[in-house]
């Protein structure tokens, strides 16, 4: 069968395999989504009038409502973590989250090799003072024979419920949890840990720059990977 592969993403038999990369005594990984934060687009140095926004990138996805899925099989080792969540390109840009959009973290992994716990919930208005976090759900990770699990919420116009191999494990519902009226884009996404985002001021540009250091962990988890069998979604009935 067809393979396809980039630096530390790989595609054989339909399935996605995300690979820690080492390069010296420096690790990073792959962030896949289908869409984009409006924010994340640098200004062009060139553009002229005040705009701080550069060209939007075109979504590939964009969906509003449904059952959103993912089966994978998890990385080993800790220093570095997976999720599947949704996010929307203007979160924290309009004073109403429903239309300014809601991250909804399905599934985060950073705390199972610690305490045997994945994470979900939701969070709004942003990533500055006027962000908010309704509180995430931290539920016993449970091994499966063949490793692979399910990951998915429901979102409705009335809330998000999240389910983990087939049972609920949390809700967030309206009105206590804004709901999100936009459409929102899909992330698949990795992270190793030990380094942060500096923002530089190139031309008004706001770069983000990696600094800081690889956390120990890293350097006993290498090699690892983060294995994605599909991702759907279903809509509404």
């Amino acid at each position: 069968s067809p393979t396809f592969t980039t630096e530390g993403v790989e595609v054989t038999d339909s399935k996605l395999t995300i690979k820690m990369i080492r390069r010296g005594d420096d690790f990073s990984s792959a962030h896949l989504q289908t869409g984009s934060l409006t924010f994340d687009n640098p200004r062009d140095p060139d553009a002229k009038g005040f705009w701080p926004f550069g060209k939007k990138d075109e979504a590939k996805f964009m969906h509003r409502y449904g059952y959103y899925e993912i089966r994978c099989k998890l990385p080993k080792h800790p220093g570095w973590h997976a999720a599947f969540w949704l996010q929307a390109p203007g979160i924290g840009s309009h004073p109403d989250p429903r239309f300014g959009g809601v991250e909804c973290d399905i599934m985060e992994n950073y705390r199972q090799h610690t305490d045997n716990r994945i994470i979900c919930g939701n969070g709004w208005g942003g990533y500055g003072k006027e962000s908010e976090w309704y509180g995430h759900y931290a539920f016993p990770y449970e091994e499966t024979a063949d490793g692979w699990h399910y990951y998915g919420v429901d979102w409705s116009k009335d809330g998000y419920i999240f389910y983990a191999d087939g049972k609920e494990v949390g809700r967030q519902m309206a009105p206590e949890c804004p709901v999100s009226e936009v459409d929102q884009f899909i992330l698949v996404s990795t992270e190793c840990h030990g380094y942060n985002r500096k923002f530089t001021n190139q031309g008004g540009a706001g770069v983000p720059t990696l600094i800081g250091e690889p956390v120990e962990a890293l350097f006993s988890a290498y090699p690892d990977e983060f294995v994605v069998d599909f991702v759907r979604v279903y809509d509404q009935v």
